[in-house]
């Protein structure tokens, strides 16, 4: 498109502040500013895009009003279907698999835009220093030219849902299988009795999703002019005031990109109103399965792995920018100059988490689980109305399930600047030149892991043995009857322990140069300076809390071992008695919580300076305007010795001096000439007087008829400076 748009940003602040710490150092302060930034694009160009996608999985359905069978041979897949029926629900095949399908909802955009135009940029600020040396000071620079901007964005946001299978039955409900049975995400209910045997059964978790990811990156460019005035004041007398004008060329691009992906785990489910059974020849996993029965519970197979399912999120994050300018430029004292600066920096941050989504069994009866090699519970839940038992011929091992997060952060820049002025008025000429490098690296790390422990309910007694090792992580243990872990090799009860560290690490380095050389009073100045400094910072922190096991019986507490028995700030307690009985050594350990960490920075700044200063050669320096300053000086120098040598009565110095002719000054009008004139300073007055004539009233301290004055300089050398000056204005 082609035309004239606008846009303008303004802003204004102040501030002020007080400071009253002590009374010989209190302050006030002020400051006042105001920006305004405004373009006139010309010509602009837009393109863009926007897609959606959106797909919807319509499930097939097997429905009977009564009984239900189905023999399917070598292979049955449901896929985000349904089978259903009144009554009995019968299904056969050497595998069966019941997947979930997917359905998915997805957006995306994409827009560039390029614009150019004319730019209008102007600030100004004011400041002010009530302290002892009152200071002030303005400024205000406006600057205009020509743009070219170019920006583009992009982003795609979407979500996924698991359409699961889905087995109903009014009545009793049975899955044979001479291979395998795999769930994921299915929902099983049945309102009597549930059975189902294989020779490997897994049941998988499903997710439901939702990701996004964006990115934008902008670049602009620019060619103008600018105009710039600057003035300082202070009480002590000191004034400054500036202008200059000059042209730029600069460029900017920044670049960040950010995604963000989520998954929420759909476990599957079975409930039945009766008795649950399941029973594999080979290995059980559950992946966060829950079961629910209205009866007795069964579960047997000749492995058991009881995992727990992940809720995850992931989100990442990037970020680059770059700058480069070129300024020349001309101030009001004929100084011309220029600078390249040239800054780039970036970073990007991860980070992750993880929620364990735990196994559950709940019975309504009693709970039995007997697996012929090792048992394994990461966090299951188990609970019974009735007597609990968990028998294994190896191991049996009732670990806590970790739920983590960690996330990192990297950041960097660096900048180069260079620059150089020369020029000047007569007799003050000056040449100068500067480079600046900096650079600063920061990274952080965090990292955090917490427990949730498996736990053995029941409304009667609890039994868990093993033919190996037995292992409890932080569990929770709690029966109304009678208790007893019998483990044939070690039994090892110890705390769950939640941890969390953090660490960060900064650093940076800078180093510059600057010289030049100016003339001023007939003299020759140079100085030089180099820096360089470093500073760097380190931490961490580390904690670490103990959550013990517990175990308590409502009858009597039995533990057995064929080998050690260790306890881990373990808490075993028990209506009746607690016995402990182990084939090797009872081992009681304390369970502890900790927590450390420390901070250490430190840096150094190293600054070098030369500054000398010698005289002109004499054919220059007559030629500037100081010259006839340095001449004045000495002319006022040698009137102080003329001071110096007289005496007046009680006075002998240049300030008792002084004093004299100030009282002098405060007489009355019609005597003052007369009574100055005949003392003896006044006639020392009349010599210097006629010194004070060849200055050709150059000298310009004059107050009243009379008036005397001086100053004292101490620096390689001590001077005295005075200035007499007969005039006609009234004293003050």
């Amino acid at each position: 498109s082609i035309g004239l748009m606008g846009s303008s940003n303004n802003n204004a602040n102040a501030a002020a502040g007080v400071n009253t710490a002590t009374v010989v150092n209190a302050s006030a302060s002020a400051s006042t500013g105001a920006s305004s930034s405004n373009k006139l694009t010309l010509l602009q160009a837009v393109t863009g895009t926007d897609s959606s996608l959106d797909s919807v999985n319509q499930g097939s359905q097997i429905k009977a009003g009564g009984k239900l069978q189905l023999d399917a041979g070598k292979q049955l897949d449901v896929t985000g279907s349904s089978i259903s029926a009144q009554g009995n629900v019968d299904l056969k095949a050497d595998s069966q698999h019941f997947n979930a399908a997917q359905d998915v909802h997805q957006t995306s955009s994409s827009s560039n835009t390029t614009t150019a135009g004319l730019y209008l940029d102007a600030s100004a600020g004011a400041n002010a220093n009530g302290k002892i040396m009152a200071n002030t000071g303005a400024s205000a620079m406006i600057g205009a030219g020509y743009y070219v901007n170019n920006s583009g964005s992009s982003s795609v946001n979407g979500s996924t849902s698991a359409v699961v299978s889905q087995i109903k039955a009014g009545g009793n409900l049975s899955r044979t299988a001479s291979n395998d049975i795999v769930d994921t995400g299915t929902a099983i209910s049945a309102g009597g009795n549930f059975k189902q045997t294989a020779k490997t059964i897994t049941s998988n978790a499903a997710s439901d999703s939702t990701y996004s990811s964006s990115s934008q990156q902008s670049s602009e460019g620019r060619v103008g002019m600018y105009a710039g005035a600057s003035a300082t004041a202070a009480v002590s007398g000191g004034a400054t005031a500036d202008a200059s004008v000059g042209g730029s060329i600069s460029t900017t691009h920044d670049d960040s990109q950010n995604s963000r992906i989520s998954n929420k785990a759909k476990v599957s489910t079975i409930t039945t109103g009766g008795n649950f059974s399941s029973d594999s020849t080979q290995g059980t996993t559950l992946v966060g399965t829950s079961i629910s029965s209205g009866g007795n519970t069964s579960l047997k197979a000749a492995s058991l792995d009881y995992q727990a399912a992940q809720d995850t999120t992931r989100t990442s994050g990037s970020k680059a920018n770059a700058a480069l300018s070129l300024q020349v430029n001309v101030n009001a004292e004929h100084v011309v100059g220029g600078e390249v600066s040239v800054a780039a920096g970036g970073g990007n941050s991860q980070s992750s988490s993880s929620t364990a989504v735990v196994g559950k069994i709940n019975s309504g009866g009693k709970l039995s689980i007997s697996v012929g090699n090792d048992a394994n519970f990461a966090g299951t839940a188990l609970s019974s109305k009735g007597d609990a038992e968990v028998a294994a011929g190896g191991k049996v091992n009732f670990a806590a399930a970790n739920s983590t997060s960690q996330s990192s952060t990297r950041d960097g820049s660096a900048s180069f600047s260079a620059g150089g002025s020369t020029g000047g008025g007569v007799g003050n000429k000056q040449t100068n030149g500067m480079v600046a490098v900096d650079a600063a690296y920061s990274q952080s790390d965090s990292q955090s892991t917490s427990k949730t422990v498996a736990s053995v309910q029941s409304g009667g007694g609890i039994t868990i043995r093993s033919g190996g090792d037995m292992s409890l992580e932080g569990s929770k243990i709690n029966g109304a009857g009678n208790t007893t872990l019998a483990a044939g090799g070690q039994l090892n009860i110890t705390a769950a322990h939640d941890s969390a560290s953090t660490s960060q690490i900064g650093a940076g380095i800078s180093a510059g140069g600057s010289g030049g050389s100016s003339t001023d009073q007939g003299k020759l100045n140079k100085e030089a300076s180099v820096s360089g400094g470093l500073s760097g910072e380190y931490g961490q922190s580390n904690k670490d809390t103990a959550n013990v096991a517990a175990i308590t019986s409502g009858g009597q507490l039995q533990l057995s071992a064929g080998k050690d028995i260790k306890l881990e700030g373990s808490a075993l307690k028990a209506a009746d008695t607690v016995q402990l009985d182990a084939g090797g050594t009872v081992i009681k350990e304390k369970a502890v919580s900790s927590s450390n960490g420390f901070d250490l920075s430190g840096g150094a700044t190293l600054t070098l300076k030369k500054k000398t200063s010698t005289d002109l050669p004499a054919d220059a320096a007559s030629n500037t305007p100081q010259s006839n300053r340095d001449k004045q000086a000495a002319l006022a120098k040698e009137a102080a010795e003329v001071v110096n040598k007289k005496k007046t009565s009680g006075t002998n110095s240049l300030s008792n001096a002084g004093s004299a002719i100030s009282d002098a000054a405060n007489q009355p009008e019609s005597s003052l000439l007369d009574k100055a004139k005949s003392s003896k300073l006044g006639q020392a007055a009349d010599k210097v007087i006629t010194k004070g004539k060849e200055l050709k009233d150059k000298i310009p301290v004059r107050v009243g008829d009379l008036q005397g004055g001086g100053s004292l300089q101490l620096e390689n050398s001590t001077s005295v400076d005075v200035s007499i000056t007969q005039g006609k204005d009234k004293p003050n």
